[in-house]
């Protein structure tokens, strides 16, 4: 079965009883594929900072932190397009826990995607090391008000993919 077809032609989704709000499987595939971009951007911020020698400069260091979590930010929208439409025939068929599910799914992978991102990025910056010289928690403010663009994108995919 195609996203093409309209939503009434779509099979129900094994686990898509009325009775409950959010879908299991495909929210632990959106958190995962989440999960592991933020690892993924995470060492490659890593590496990067180590290879174009910004361990010695603060500066340079810090300024890179900054446009690899903006990189994080800006691709969440995309990345829960991509997931979205991935997992929508799991979703089933009715809007209310299609959209939650694409919806918390989305929001809460966002969240720890970034937090991954910061994380390591904090390692790399304290030496490699525990601790860090990030601090990770002044980042989660950001990372909730930087993850509603996500949430938003997925709602919108699940209800155009019903409307379909």
């Amino acid at each position: 079965m195609s996203h093409d077809e309209p939503a009434d032609r779509r099979e129900s989704a094994p686990d898509a009883g009325s009775d409950i709000p959010i879908r299991p499987r495909p929210l632990a595939v959106i958190l995962a594929v989440f999960a592991i971009l933020g690892v993924g951007i995470g060492l490659t911020g890593y590496l990067m900072i180590g290879a174009l020698g910004g361990g010695d400069s603060q500066l340079f260091s810090g300024l890179f932190v900054l446009v690899v979590i903006l990189f994080a930010a800006l691709v969440g929208p995309v990345v829960a397009v991509a997931v979205t439409l991935h997992v929508d025939e799991s979703l089933g068929d009715a809007i209310g826990p299609a959209s939650a599910t694409a919806a918390v799914g989305n929001f809460v992978g966002f969240l720890v995607m970034g937090l991954l991102v910061v994380l390591i990025l904090s390692l790399r910056l304290s030496g490699g090391g525990g601790g860090g010289s990030l601090d990770v928690g002044s980042y989660v403010p950001t990372l909730v008000q930087a993850g509603f663009p996500s949430l938003l994108v997925a709602v919108a995919v699940t209800a155009l993919t019903r409307r379909t």
